[in-house]
């Protein structure tokens, strides 16, 4: 159970893909996303699910695909010297991801000095920080030399957020060189999970004449959710996991949509443009603001033999902050180049 619960989460970002951020095609109405200033060509649009764009990103600093291929196809190997090739890829891993799905969104000019939109996203964080140890995870356990055995996986810490934004935004051309751009966006928050301190350990152990492996978990988190846990394990102290449990209530699934509008949280973003001949100068900073549960918190603690469920009060967890810096020259009237500064700042 651990070991699937760690692979969906961790696997997650890697399904997705990097794009272009779109963000120097400041006509177009989904540039608004990476600055409010920008002031789209048109008199109004219409954006529909599936049709009005994914943002999608994802880094990962220790290895990549290809490292991941090239230790399960040595791990086997007697003569591989799998801590050494661990030291090479260095200490700790960074993962971090974010995909932004835009569900409706519609704008339209006001006169010829503003621009007015309103949306509907649906936005995901994850960062994930663990030893570099967890490219064991994505290795086939049959495949482990015994010599490598057990494998401990550490202080794995993991933050991720999930939520469901109403945003407005407004353009305004202060004069024909200065643009600003402001907006106010209501999230309201379905999931989140915080942890610091989570380990994984895998053993091997001989089960029935064939090789098996013991698989465990441990640690502590915080975890805001849309609907309540079982009440039968909420503030019931240490619950044996040999005696069974379910961290769900029966009827989960009818829970009603209003429980996924009942935490609500505002972020902000900011914009600004200047032109001065044929160059475009532009800043924004994005998600000033946090992710709040103000029902349905809970801090999860257990290990192999136990877990302890308790719930707790409003818990606030982050939503990364951007900062865009960018400058356009337009050489012709078709071409132009660009540079961009991004920086996101994750919860160290």
């Amino acid at each position: 159970m651990y070991r699937y619960l760690l692979f969906f989460l961790l696997m997650l970002p890697f399904s997705l893909s990097a794009q272009n951020t779109m963000y120097f095609m400041d006509n177009l109405p989904q540039s608004i996303g990476y600055n409010p200033a920008f002031f789209p060509d048109v008199d109004s649009y219409l954006g529909m699910p599936a049709l009005s764009g994914v943002s999608m990103q994802v880094y990962n600093s220790a290895f990549n695909f290809n490292d991941i291929d090239d230790f399960q196809s040595k791990i086997s190997n007697q003569s591989f010297d799998a801590d050494s090739y661990l030291q090479s890829l260095g200490t700790e891993n960074t993962l971090l991801s974010e995909v932004k799905i835009s569900l409706l969104s519609l704008g339209f000019r006001i006169k010829d000095k503003s621009f007015l939109s309103f949306s509907i996203d649906g936005s995901s964080y994850i960062v994930n920080k663990s030893p570099t140890d967890i490219i064991y995870f994505f290795t086939d356990l049959d495949e482990i030399n015994r010599e490598n055995f057990p494998v401990e996986i550490n202080n794995i810490s993991m933050l991720t957020t999930n939520y469901l934004t109403l945003g407005v935004t407004y353009s305004y051309k202060v004069n024909e060189n200065l643009t600003l751009g402001i907006s106010p966006k209501l999230n309201f928050n379905d999931f989140a999970f915080e942890s610091e301190n989570l380990t994984y350990k895998v053993e091997p152990e001989i089960s029935d004449g064939e090789d098996d492996y013991k698989q465990s978990g441990s640690g502590e988190f915080l975890m805001g959710i849309f609907t309540e846990l079982d009440p039968e394990i909420v503030n019931k102290g240490d619950i044996p996991l040999d005696e069974g449990f379910k961290l769900l209530p029966d009827g989960w699934e009818d829970t009603a949509f209003g429980n996924l509008l009942k935490n609500k949280s505002l972020t902000l973003d900011l914009g600004a443009t200047y032109t001065f001949e044929k160059w475009m100068f532009s800043a924004s900073i994005l998600n000033l603001g946090s992710s709040v549960f103000k029902s349905n918190n809970y801090e999860i603690a257990g290990d192999e033999e136990y877990i302890n469920v308790k719930e707790i009060d409003k818990t606030r967890f982050a939503i990364p902050a951007k900062i865009l810096i960018g400058a356009m020259h337009q050489f012709t009237p078709k071409w132009n180049y660009g540079i961009l500064l991004n920086n996101t700042f994750y919860k160290d």
